[in-house]
């Protein structure tokens, strides 16, 4: 049975749990990089550098919400299944959307190739929910590619999924739009 974790800057087991979450970020979001060079060169992405982590899980109601459990060999889509039993991440991190608001953003969001269509991204995401109103944020809010990544973007974008459109973005270099999303936490 998967079950929800939480990775905060003061877990006891903080660092090999992120080397374990950032090998699972490296899969999805530098697919081009050999598993076997995740851990003798730098990321190429800012988003992706233990540093940045460190200092964005120090800020108040930061966290990592993690997924354990053993995926299904059947449901397997890619034949190099997770190494560790991390089959997905929200890094969640205070956001201000203005000076009176901050939102609970979800920074980075991932699901291991072998465990998608499992309901792990919809775990992941009401746990955040539970969580942004434990802490009393009004707002959820998330940016992403939607041509690189048409699977998160689909999930958003669904009818009645509470995701509204806030601003689409030009990135550097043409490498196409992201959009900035945002969903009211009830």
């Amino acid at each position: 049975m998967n079950q929800v974790r939480a990775l905060t800057a003061t877990s006891p087991d903080l660092e090999p749990k992120l080397a374990v979450i950032q090998e699972l970020a490296w899969q999805v979001f530098e697919p081009d990089i050999p598993d076997s060079q995740h851990h003798v060169s730098a990321p190429k992405s800012l988003q992706l550098q233990l540093d940045n982590w460190h200092q964005r899980l120090s800020a108040d109601n930061a966290a990592i919400l993690y997924i354990i459990g053993d995926p299904d060999p059947s449901a397997s889509r890619t034949p190099n299944p997770p190494s560790a039993p991390i089959l997905g991440f929200f890094f969640l991190n205070p956001r201000p959307l203005s000076e009176s608001q901050t939102s609970l953003h979800i920074y980075l969001a991932a699901v291991h190739p072998s465990a998608r269509g499992q309901g792990i991204f919809s775990m992941l995401l009401e746990e955040t929910k539970m969580r942004a109103k434990a802490a009393r944020f009004q707002i959820l809010t998330v940016s992403t590619i939607p041509e690189k990544f048409q699977g998160m973007y689909g999930i958003l974008s669904r009818a009645g999924s509470g995701w509204e459109v806030v601003q689409w973005e030009e990135l550097p270099n043409g490498e196409g739009r992201k959009v900035v999303m945002k969903m009211v936490v009830e």
